[in-house]
């Protein structure tokens, strides 16, 4: 004679835990993986240049505190 088959049902709020662990550090990493690829499509800003570092090309000016050489 077989011996009869019995199952148990698993908890809904178990099987609702085990989505969240698996969601939560999929959609973070998603997201890590997202935001550093837009990197890769986006121009960079452009360099401006400032009183203490003259353009490319630009001649250096001299100080006002400098006496011009005659």
């Amino acid at each position: 004679m077989a011996s009869p088959v019995t199952t148990r049902q698993t908890s809904p709020l178990l099987i609702a835990a085990a989505w969240i662990v698996v969601i939560l550090p999929a959609s973070w990493g998603l997201r890590y993986t997202v935001q550093n690829a837009l990197k890769l499509f986006t121009t960079p800003a452009a360099a401006t240049p400032t009183a203490a570092t003259p353009a490319a090309g630009t001649p250096a000016q001299p100080s006002p505190t400098t006496p011009a050489a005659h």
